[in-house]
């Protein structure tokens, strides 16, 4: 079975050297085509170098670089070569993160805080041609099955606000304010008014209906 072949680029070294050496020695499940890190690069202008001359089937790219963001070697890379499948790797998904994302072209974002075999996940998906943008709430990125007649209240329009920045519980709480039970009880009514089930795909929702 063909080896789906990666560019990684990081520009931490031991982190190149280490999923490198993690793909080599990771057994696939029968059926499931493996996975090899044949080239990395340490910034965005080795990997817009690199992809200039290769045709990789996924670029694995960390989003903050020495010399440029993630976003932009992304879109010179796709200008180059617009089928290019490209996963950016970032700190906690935010709506900005997705939105730049969608924006340059990325087939994927996923957080770096996720599990190496969350990561081999990610890279199967997006080869096979599919966009994944953490866990599997993709569907919700192609599929227009939310609607717009939901209207949610003052606090709870603020509270998708928070979550679209990142926050956690905690800090929704002291921003609001509100106790920590009244933050899970908002959450749950406006979960339930928007027709979703976790908090990116609370995101989502805010991004395709432009409410942030």
């Amino acid at each position: 079975m063909k080896t789906i072949q990666v560019l990684f680029v990081d520009d931490h070294p031991i982190m190149r050297s280490a999923l490198t050496n993690a793909f080599n020695e990771t057994r696939v499940a029968e059926g499931q085509q493996p996975i090899s890190i044949v080239e990395s690069a340490m910034n965005g202008k080795e990997a817009i170098q690199a992809c200039a001359r290769t045709a990789f089937d996924v670029v694995l790219m960390e989003l903050d670089l020495l010399d440029m963001n993630g976003y932009t070697a992304s879109e010179e890379i796709l200008k180059n070569n617009p089928a290019q499948k490209i996963i950016l790797i970032a700190k906690p998904i935010t709506a900005e993160n997705i939105r730049r994302s969608l924006d340059v072209g990325a087939s994927g974002h996923i957080s770096r805080h996720h599990s190496f075999e969350m990561l081999i996940e990610v890279i199967h998906s997006v080869h096979a041609g599919k966009k994944f943008f953490e866990s599997d709430v993709v569907s919700r990125f192609i599929e227009p099955d939310i609607t717009d007649d939901t209207v949610l209240s003052r606090k709870e329009l603020l509270l998708l606000k928070l979550i679209c920045e990142g926050k956690n519980r905690k800090q929704i709480a002291k921003l609001i304010p509100i106790a920590l039970g009244t933050v899970d009880r908002y959450k749950s009514r406006m979960r339930k008014k928007l027709g979703v089930d976790t908090d990116m795909e609370v995101v989502i929702y805010a991004i395709r209906h432009h409410l942030v």
